[in-house]
């Protein structure tokens, strides 16, 4: 196919996909407009998967997600793609830039926020309008405080139908009164000003009338406020507060009435501003029981913005469970679970860790939680070696000076703002334990002295398979049970290279080497295996040993020698030599063994796995392929009974370096051989006494 034929089918293939994308865009809009915002998302979705630079698909999802009540955190990304890596087909970046500006305020990226909506071309609607008095507000300081006035000012005259103003006035307002006890001339104008409004919106706010009747100019008009917000049958935790202030309420029906919030879900200033009004020894007492028997959830506002961020689940008058999201993204930053107040458990979600606590504020075990394709990272602590903690549980003070009763809650310490790290956990760690993917089930943990490895064992269940021995923090050698009956008979032997220059292994082996000693997979690490040494029958003396040296410059294949020792003596009887490939690619092999007569070393020579040259003591000897694969005759051809009994013989014995003596034929003619077997290769070699 020419260049200009490919180029040809891959255009009518992009506009192809463009053309169904926007098929699907059209559907996403029509189930948008009739809010069904599963069937959006989903259309929206297959539409980019046919073209991802249409922005509109982008926002739509974005759109979608947010009314399914998806995480701000999982939707900023889709509005912030829509806004900078697509282009827009139906829609226009007004509406993308409105809800990108507004997920930016809620999540207290205040600044931020202001510069999406402001920046050119400028957007003014109410929704934009509404969301930088809001950020405005949130920004807190005089100038933009009085930035946010001015904007309700004219927005309640253009957008008079538009409940959320007032809303937003009156809940900063009050906040900003229950801080500083002042009401200023411009709130006060304002507040008249909405007052008149508030009987008109539709699809308001319940509790708005209490809000408005706050701020009402005379007594008089606050009460016949909040009388018409009682007899609509609507109901607000302010209200109990505004009623027993005004006398609409006793104590014990403002009690009442207080309860059916609170034993669901109450804020922390609500709750604290509920308790000041309480002026009588009885009303005090019946609410400092309540409380001593909480049941239900308490919210706090930890910085004063009127977005909660901090949720507290009590049990009989103690925090049971705590959620903490800092910049409210609907991620927390940490939950901690508690018995009777006392933490037990913080999950933090930054670094996936896990604390756990045996004696608060000591951490006694901490858990990296890794994900699914990962192992967990589990830390054995010292106890009362590392301690940390985001909050601490403090009697509330307006709550003791109100009801000389202790209620907790948490407070954010100075520490939140720091986690633990993972060279905390290790200086103060005893052990640390990780799943391995070397065998099904298999966990290693590792002993620590002062953050430093010293020993590891490896376990399936309660059954230990291997223990490794740890230099300076480096695993130098792992004894192995590979037969699973009780005994270590495999060792390993470990050397490390920080710049990789000893390449003793394969890529495969490294990996395997990591996997073995660390539990996953791994390249580049510097690790690698120098010797292998196995002691079947137990007496201390290796059977076999196994040593390895690293490729010659440019070659391919690294070496190894390979020793058996058949009769316990600590000599070697049997061994294999493998040179390390050579530039030209040449594999040259050593097999040697002991000529029983002389005790000479017999070595034969060979090239890419073809014997060459037999060397016995300094005497050269023939050697001559067999009739029987990888078989060869040293010095004299025997014949063909001989050579089949030999093989027969020698594959009786189901180990690697045999070398033992083969006796052939009938008493006269009998004959006897050496016959050794190393990797494929067998030699027979004929001895006289």
């Amino acid at each position: 196919m020419s260049v200009l034929n490919a180029q040809g089918v891959s255009n009518s293939a992009s506009v192809a996909n463009r053309r169904t994308a926007v098929r699907y865009l059209q559907l996403a809009k029509q189930f948008a407009a009739d809010k069904f915002w599963s069937e959006a998302d989903s259309n929206a979705k297959m539409g980019l998967a046919y073209d991802d630079k249409i922005a509109d698909l982008w926002y739509l999802r974005a759109v979608s997600q947010m009314n399914l009540g998806e995480k701000k955190s999982k939707i900023l990304p889709l509005i912030v793609t829509a806004l900078t890596e697509a282009e827009w087909v139906d829609y226009n970046r007004d509406g993308a830039r409105i809800l990108y500006s507004d997920i930016l305020c809620s999540t207290r990226q205040f600044v931020q926020s202001l510069s999406v909506i402001d920046s050119d071309p400028f957007v003014y609607s109410a929704d934009a309008e509404y969301i930088r008095a809001k950020a405005y507000y949130c920004l807190g300081d005089d100038e933009s405080v009085n930035k946010a006035r001015s904007r309700l000012d004219a927005a309640r005259r253009v957008y008079p139908a538009d409940s959320r103003f007032a809303e937003l006035f009156y809940t900063n307002e009050y906040r900003i009164l229950r801080n500083t006890n002042v009401v200023s001339g411009e709130t006060r104008s304002l507040a008249d000003a909405f007052s008149l409004m508030v009987p008109l919106y539709k699809n308001a706010r319940d509790d708005l009338e209490v809000y408005a009747a706050i701020f009402a100019g005379n007594e008089s008009k606050k009460i016949r406020m909040l009388k018409a917000f009682n007899s609509k049958h609507q109901k607000s935790p302010l209200y109990a507060l505004e009623a027993l202030k005004t006398g609409l309420l006793q104590e014990d029906e403002a009690l009442d009435y207080f309860y059916q919030f609170a034993d669901k879900t109450i804020n922390l200033s609500v709750l604290e501003d509920f308790v000041s009004l309480l002026s009588s020894d009885e009303a005090k007492k019946e609410f400092s029981e309540y409380l001593n028997s909480y049941n239900g959830t308490i919210t706090i506002d930890v910085d004063d913005d009127l977005f909660s961020n901090m949720t507290v689940i009590y049990k009989r008058g103690r925090p049971e469970s705590i959620t903490y999201d800092v910049n409210q993204d609907d991620d927390y930053e940490w939950i901690a679970s508690c018995d009777f107040g006392v933490p037990l458990k913080i999950a933090l979600s930054e670094n996936a860790l896990e604390l756990e606590y045996s004696a608060w504020p000591y951490i006694s075990a901490a858990t990296y939680k890794m994900g699914a394709s990962h192992a967990d990272l589990k830390f054995a602590l010292i106890a009362e070696t590392l301690s940390w903690t985001p909050f601490v549980i403090e009697a509330d003070k307006a709550i003791s000076q109100s009801l000389a009763y202790d209620f907790y809650i948490p407070v954010l310490s100075a520490s939140e703002q720091n986690s633990v790290s993972g060279s905390d956990l290790l200086k103060a760690a005893l052990s640390y334990s990780i799943p391995s993917r070397e065998r099904e089930g298999a966990v290693i943990q590792v002993s620590l002295l002062n953050g430093v490895a010293q020993l590891a064992s490896y376990s399936v269940g309660d059954k230990i398979y291997a223990m490794a021995q740890f230099e300076n923090g480096i695993p130098v050698s792992r004894k192995l049970d590979v037969d699973g009956d009780g005994l270590f008979e495999t060792s390993e032997y470990y050397g490390f290279s920080s710049d990789g220059s000893e390449k003793f292994i394969s890529t495969n082996d490294e990996m395997q080497i990591m996997t073995n000693l660390f539990g996953s997979p791994a390249l580049g690490t510097g690790f690698y295996v120098k010797k292998i040494t196995v002691d079947r029958n137990g007496d201390t003396i290796p059977d076999f040993t196994e040593e390895y040296f690293p490729a010659n410059e440019g070659a391919r294949i690294p070496g190894k020698i390979s020793s058996w020792d058949t009769n316990g003596d600590g000599d070697w009887d049997v061994q294999y030599v493998k040179h390390p490939s050579s530039i030209e690619g040449k594999l040259r092999e050593e097999a040697k063994f002991h000529q029983p007569l002389t005790d000479f070393v017999v070595t034969v020579f060979s090239e890419d796995g073809i014997p060459v040259s037999v060397q016995n003591g300094k005497e050269n000897l023939a050697v001559t392929k067999g009739l029987s694969k990888n078989f060869y005759w040293i010095s004299q051809v025997c014949s063909q009974a001989d050579e089949e009994k030999i093989i027969k013989d020698v594959n009786q014995i189901g180990e690697q370096g045999v070398s033992i003596i083969v006796e052939s034929g009938e008493d006269a003619s009998k004959k006897r051989f050496l016959a050794v077997r190393i990797e494929k290769m067998i030699f027979g070699m004929e001895i006289n006494n």
